[in-house]
């Protein structure tokens, strides 16, 4: 009975149920897959956030650059011109006793706060970041540098999955191009020796 089993071959449950453990391994490759590149897509955006706090540091830290205080003190040139042409206009109508209702008046006052304000944007243009700003930076650069660890640290064990649910498929599949082989001669003349000997 058992030599007749053997030369019969698989039967079609026997195959259908192999097949189902084939497709079973693959879906398991196709979700190993997706687990390593969402593991691999966390340490590209990590790794941008890194890249991103490493340039807001360095844009904190080369502050202010020579064009940002050339820039400062040209406004304070330009305001300065202003008042010096309203003073000059204001000198000229100086002896009116209504001084204070001429417009010349009015544009001194406003080129003097005009020299005022400039001045105030050169204090604040040529302090650069501070201490804290810079104490905040560095701290997003660390926070950043730990996540790309993290991630990269996942990359393995998604590795490891997809090439254990590889495996999968290559035994499901041997197993079933068995069952679909049928006894192989060894096994034939084998099974015929356990015949005789009976």
């Amino acid at each position: 009975a058992a030599h007749d089993k053997l030369l019969a071959g698989a039967t079609a449950s026997e195959i259908a149920a192999a097949e189902a453990s084939l497709a079973a391994a693959q879906a398991q490759v196709a979700v190993a897959e997706g687990q390593l590149l969402q593991a691999e897509t966390g340490v590209t955006q990590a790794e941008a956030q890194l890249l991103s706090a490493q340039q807001q540091y360095n844009q904190l830290a080369s502050r202010p650059t020579a064009a940002e205080r050339n820039a400062a003190a040209a406004q304070i040139d330009i305001a300065q011109a202003a008042v010096n042409q309203a003073q000059a206009a204001y000198n000229q109508v100086r002896g009116d006793p209504n001084i204070g209702l001429r417009p010349e008046a009015l544009v001194l006052q406003q080129a003097t706060e005009g020299l005022k304000a400039a001045q105030a944007q050169y204090e604040v243009a040529i302090q650069g970041a501070t201490p804290q700003q810079l104490a905040v930076a560095a701290a997003h650069i660390t926070s950043a540098q730990s996540q790309v660890e993290v991630a990269q640290a996942q990359i393995p064990a998604a590795e490891a999955g997809v090439l254990s649910a590889q495996a999968s498929v290559a035994s499901a599949q041997a197993s079933l191009d068995r069952l679909k082989a049928g006894a192989t001669a060894e096994d034939i003349a084998i099974s015929a020796a356990h015949m005789r000997s009976a």
